[in-house]
C-alpha cells in the first residue's frame, strides 16, 4: 500500500520445461516461459476504482536435433508455413533442419490494461476492462554469422465488461468478451558474405509475407449464485455462448492458400455446495455442444506458373483432422467432484473431473474422447 487510496502490485512467474521425442531423429526441446507483471490501482471513492497493469512475456523454445547411428534412410519433415502449406526438409542438410544446431524460437509480448470497477448502488456493480498486447519474435539464432529464417510481428486487443446485481438470497453476474488478434510471419531473406578477416557474417536484404492470421473472438455468459452469501452460494448455475472466427492465408509466391474457419460453443454448468465445520465438497455437472463451418482450403496462385518455380508440399490429412477437430458436431459431458478442508484461511483440497466428448459425425478424427484428471492443491 503506497497510500491510503492507492495500492501498486508486481509478480514474476518463471516456467522451464525440457523434454526428448526418442524416436529415431532425437528431438531435444527446451523452454523458458518468463512473465513479469505490475499493477496500481487508485480508489477514488467507495464506488470508483481504477487500475492500471503491464505485462512483460518472453517465452523462448529451443529445439536440437540429433541423429544417432546410420539407418542409411532420410527423413524428412514439413516445414509448416501455414495451413499445412510448406516446403519438405532433409534433415541433417545444411539449413533449417540440420542436426547438432540449436534452433531458437522466441517471442516477445507486452500486453498493458486499464480497469474500472464503479458500485452502481447497494446492488448493482460492473466492471471494465481493456487490454492491448504487441509483441514480435523469430526463429534461429540472431547473430551475425548465424541465420534468422522467420521474423513475426503480432498485435491484439481484449475487452471484458460484467454487470453484477445481488439481492438477498442470489446473486446475478452477466459478462460479455471480445478479442481480436492478428499475426503475420515473414520469411527472412539474407546471403553470406566473406569478411576481410577470413570469417563471414550474414546479410539480409529483404523479406516477404509469408502467413497472416486474424482471430476475432467473443463470449457472452450468465451466472447464478444462490445461496446466503456469494462466496460460499450452495446453488451455482453457468450459462455461456462462445465464438471464434479464423482467417489465413499463406503464400509461397506465386501460390497461396487460404483458410477460414468459424467455431460456436454452448457450455451450461450446474454446481452444489456443500459445508459442515471446515469440511467443503463440491458436486458440478457439465454439458456443452460445439459446432463449426468452413476449414477447406482454398488454393490458388497470384500468377500463372513459369515452370521454373518450386510447387508447394501439403499435408491435406493433418488440415482436415484439424479441420474436423474445430468445426464438427459434438456432445461434451463433464463431472468435477471436490472435496476440501479449511486450513488458516486457506482450503487444502482434491479435485476429480471426467470429461466425455462424442463427435456426431466425423471422416478423418475417429472415436468418442475420455479423459479423467485428478489434482491436489491448497486454494487461498
Amino acid at each position: 500500500n503506497i497510500a491510503r487510496k492507492w495500492h501498486v502490485g508486481t509478480k514474476i512467474d518463471y516456467k522451464t520445461i525440457s523434454f526428448v521425442k526418442l524416436k529415431d531423429m532425437r528431438n531435444i526441446n527446451t523452454i523458458l516461459d518468463l512473465t513479469a507483471s505490475v499493477g496500481t490501482s487508485y480508489r477514488f471513492n467507495t464506488n470508483h476504482t481504477l487500475a492500471f497493469g503491464y505485462n512483460y512475456n518472453r517465452y523462448i523454445e529451443n529445439m536440437r536435433i540429433n541423429e544417432y547411428g546410420n539407418l542409411e534412410k532420410d527423413y524428412y519433415a514439413l516445414i509448416n508455413k501455414g495451413s499445412f502449406m510448406g516446403l519438405l526438409h532433409l534433415y541433417g542438410d545444411d539449413g533449417i533442419l540440420d542436426t547438432g544446431n540449436n534452433r531458437p524460437w522466441v517471442d516477445i509480448v507486452h500486453h498493458i490494461g486499464i480497469q474500472y470497477h464503479v458500485n452502481i448502488n447497494s446492488t448493482v456493480s460492473a466492471f471494465f476492462e481493456l487490454n492491448y498486447k504487441t509483441g514480435k519474435g523469430h526463429y534461429g539464432n540472431d547473430s551475425d554469422n548465424a541465420v534468422v529464417y522467420m521474423r513475426h510481428e503480432k498485435n491484439g486487443y481484449d475487452l471484458n465488461a460484467q454487470l453484477q446485481i445481488k439481492k438477498e438470497n442470489t446473486t446475478h453476474v452477466f459478462s460479455v468478451n471480445g478479442n481480436r488478434e492478428e499475426i503475420t510471419n515473414k520469411e527472412q531473406l539474407y546471403q553470406q558474405v566473406s569478411t576481410p578477416k577470413g570469417d563471414y557474417i550474414m546479410e539480409y536484404y529483404g523479406s516477404r509475407e509469408l502467413s497472416h492470421r486474424t482471430k476475432t473472438a467473443g463470449a457472452i455468459g450468465y451466472t447464478l449464485l444462490w445461496g446466503a452469501s456469494a462466496k460460499n452460494a450452495p446453488w451455482q448455475l453457468n450459462a455461456e455462448y462462445k465464438f471464434s472466427a479464423t482467417n489465413r492465408k499463406t503464400s509461397l509466391f506465386p501460390y497461396f492458400r487460404k483458410q477460414n474457419i468459424k467455431c460456436h460453443n454452448i457450455n451450461a454448468e450446474i454446481g452444489r455446495a456443500f459445508r459442515y465445520k471446515n469440511n467443503n465438497l463440491w458436486l458440478k455437472y457439465t454439458a456443452g455442444f460445439t459446432t463449426g463451418s468452413g476449414g477447406n482450403p482454398i488454393d490458388g496462385m497470384y500468377v500463372d506458373s513459369s515452370g521454373s518455380t518450386v510447387s508447394p508440399d501439403y499435408l491435406n490429412d493433418y488440415l482436415h483432422r484439424e479441420r474436423e477437430y474445430l468445426t464438427a458436431k459434438r456432445l461434451l459431458s463433464a463431472i468435477t467432484f471436490r472435496i476440501g478442508r479449511d486450513y488458516k484461511n486457506k482450503e487444502v483440497y482434491m479435485q476429480l473431473n471426467a470429461t466425455y466428448i462424442k463427435p456426431l459425425k466425423t471422416e478423418y478424427v475417429k472415436g468418442d474422447f475420455l479423459s479423467l484428471d485428478m489434482s491436489v492443491g491448497l486454494a487461498f
